[in-house]
């Protein structure tokens, strides 16, 4: 791990160990009782846990409800004040040797059940939809119970940098809340970190459209706006900003960090002008094809990589290794912040690969 190239930026609140006393472990199990509602559930062949922050989880160093712990013949009984958590600690984690009990409507869940009563969460993006779409797996279920499973999650290692967590596991999370979907919710900030407030620009009128503005059309509209008294407060300036037309070699104009100074000749004086009138800017980005040849930023960024600048070898898009992030960063997206953008639209390139 190349740990000189990790900026202090990436470092992050974080408190992932469990207090002794919450947790209930065998040789190739392992339960934390992270509140009367809230148990970890893990269960590994090897007998080794995992303790660092995951993607989902930072926090898990909480205070220790009460609960008792006993065992009746091989089953090991912990109770809450509202769970009852029975499981025979010879066997792995099946339907037939885990199975937690919720006290306030006596409703049983086993391990491996299918939550017929989840109530959803969201859809990763839009794009070519036309009609109903299948929604992902929520946090809430009408059933008063739900699961969530950690156990494919990447982890943060001691420089706060992911990585793949080593080995299979089995890594979930039990909610047990009956009809207490606030307390469900406060639950799982407690482990997840609460949300932070949004800014409140995040809150007005944003202006978005797919076209390649130049900067006397892209004014005259702002400006239109204001003639007729309709409050804005983000314009974001979408894929054209950029050199989109370019030569074949270097393939398809889709990513791109190099002004169109066709379309905006003075690119910093444009983005201060929107700045007087009140507005934050964001540019569009689709990152996936990295920085080629044709970039203004190509040499620098190219040196800084060790890759051969004179065949035009492009700097390939890579988020996983922290010298190209550290390059990435310093020599592509903080230049173009400095000249008065205040964020970037990630567009499109944001799914599980």
């Amino acid at each position: 791990m190349n740990k000189e190239y990790i900026k202090e930026y990436f470092k992050f609140e974080c408190n992932p160990q469990a207090e002794p006393k919450a947790v209930v472990q065998g040789k190739k199990f392992r339960f934390t009782i992270l509140s009367s509602r809230l148990i970890r559930m893990e269960y590994s062949k090897s007998g080794k846990f995992e303790d660092r922050p995951t993607q989902m989880v930072w926090f898990r160093n909480l205070e220790v409800p009460k609960y008792n712990q006993t065992t009746q013949n091989n089953f090991l009984i912990i109770e809450t004040e509202h769970l009852s958590l029975r499981y025979n600690q010879e066997k792995p984690f099946n339907a037939r040797t885990l199975r937690i009990r919720l006290k306030e409507t006596n409703r049983l869940w086993w391990y491996g059940q299918k939550d017929f009563g989840n109530l959803k969460g969201t859809y990763r993006t839009l794009d070519m939809t036309n009609g109903r779409r299948k929604l992902k797996k929520g946090l809430m279920s009408k059933k008063g119970y739900s699961v969530l499973d950690d156990s494919k999650a990447l982890v943060f290692d001691q420089t706060y940098w992911l990585m793949p967590r080593g080995e299979k596991c089995i890594d979930k999370y039990f909610f047990g809340y009956g009809k207490d979907f606030l307390g469900c919710l406060k639950d799982f900030y407690q482990i997840a970190g609460k949300t932070p407030m949004i800014p409140r620009f995040i809150l007005g009128n944003w202006w978005s459209r797919y076209w390649a503005y130049d900067e006397t059309e892209l004014k005259e509209l702002i400006e239109n706006f204001a003639k007729n008294k309709i409050p804005l407060s983000v314009c974001i300036i979408d894929m054209d900003w950029h050199l989109v037309k370019i030569d074949k070699k270097y393939g398809r104009g889709w990513t791109g960090y190099s002004w169109n100074k066709t379309l905006f000749p003075d690119p910093k004086e444009m983005l201060k002008w929107l700045h007087q009138r009140q507005l934050k800017i964001s540019l569009n980005l689709h990152p996936a094809k990295g920085i080629r040849g044709h970039e203004e930023m190509y040499p620098e960024i190219a040196g800084f990589m060790g890759v051969n600048k004179n065949i035009e070898e492009p700097v390939n898009f890579n988020i996983t290794d922290p010298k190209f992030t550290r390059g990435y960063f310093d020599l592509v997206h903080h230049p173009l912040e400095d000249q008065g953008l205040d964020f970037w639209w990630l567009d499109w390139q944001q799914g599980p690969k």
